[in-house]
């Protein structure tokens, strides 16, 4: 299962964390994660040069102390600070570092054109314009930094990748597509909600030694190993009713694809019986495709009422019995109640 916290019960475990932590021991952690990653990535890739991009903030900071210790192993590396107050905007620690560590500082409120070619020279770049205090969507200058990226260029968000909504409720197009998120500790909604998973890339955590337990979960999602520990497997006492008949209605005379895609799709899960009612045609393709499906009315326990579905069809259409949706047990009664509905509405 991978959790993510939310923004506020993330702020609220690093707080504790750092009132029995020496000053700077977060940073450093995080940082060292990045660089490490880093490394791998160019590594695997045949890549040299590093860029980062440098916002204000702790999110910035991560990214100068990651560039210093990146230069420090013998990787060419520059640092380009997006923000408009320049240096006097960038994490003072992590600056001095990474000047000491011979990391080439460019300030893009000076130069904008230059700092467009720097970023366009390396085969790695640190995403550390915005973290999880952002907004969604980058400010312009940020914005045509992100757009120099070289396209065969490995991006590697620090923490959120800019841009992003953290909590993951607002999508943005002005954002920082990574390649790959290393985050601190833990994931964030904006790594696994619709809005910004597929701006996040490969996530990758970082152990920063944080208690995590007590932390409420804001978003959970099943991995491949959960849904095979929850999936339900066929006991020795178990048959084809115990396991549950579906009744599906799906397709009609005109899609008739659509039959076939629910009733694979229901056997292939494991239900029990599946049982299908539609018009002719797409009945005799199913009965053609999956010869294990019976046809016709009879008693189920759920429904899968599918695409592809035309009311002007004609043929059998009535499965009675009992439904674990509730409401009414058969086709016909269902399309009554629905156009009871929406003659009220």
């Amino acid at each position: 299962m991978i959790r993510a916290l939310s923004i506020p019960d993330v702020r609220a475990v690093e707080a504790a964390a750092m009132a029995d932590l020496p000053h700077g021991t977060l940073m450093r952690r995080a940082s060292e994660g990045i660089a490490e990653v880093a490394a791998a990535r160019l590594e695997e890739h045949g890549g040299r040069t590093v860029v980062a991009l440098v916002g204000s903030g702790d999110n910035g900071g991560d990214a100068l102390y990651a560039a210093h210790l990146l230069a420090e192993a013998g990787f060419p590396a520059a640092a380009v600070l997006v923000g408009d107050k320049g240096r006097a905007g960038a994490h003072p620690g992590g600056l001095a570092a990474a000047e000491e560590a011979g990391v080439t500082v460019v300030v893009a409120a000076d130069d904008l054109e230059g700092a467009r070619r720097v970023v366009g020279g390396a085969d790695l770049v640190l995403d550390g314009v915005t973290g999880i205090g952002g907004k969604p969507g980058l400010r312009p200058t940020a914005l045509q930094l992100v757009e120099a990226v070289d396209e065969d260029a490995w991006v590697l968000a620090v923490d959120v990748a800019s841009g992003l909504d953290p909590e993951g409720r607002e999508r943005s197009d002005a954002v920082v597509w990574a390649d790959e998120t290393v985050t601190m500790s833990v994931a964030k909604p904006a790594h696994l909600l619709p809005a910004g998973e597929g701006a996040t890339g490969r996530l990758t955590v970082v152990d920063m030694g944080l208690d995590l337990e007590a932390a409420p979960a804001a978003v959970e999602r099943l991995t491949f190993d959960d849904a095979a520990r929850l999936w339900p497997v066929p006991g020795p006492a178990d048959d084809k009713y115990s396991r549950g008949v579906l009744g599906v209605v799906a397709g009609g005379e005109h899609y008739t694809g659509a039959a076939i895609l629910a009733v694979t799709a229901a056997v292939e899960a494991g239900v029990g019986m599946v049982r299908y009612v539609g018009p002719h045609t797409p009945t005799q393709l199913v009965r053609a495709a999956v010869p294990e499906a019976v046809h016709g009315p009879g008693r189920v326990q759920a429904w899968l009422i599918g695409s592809g579905m035309e009311v002007s069809d004609t043929g059998p259409s009535s499965v009675t019995g009992p439904s674990s949706v509730g409401g009414p047990s058969t086709v016909e009664e269902r399309r009554e109640a629905t156009n009871r509905r929406e003659a009220t509405n």
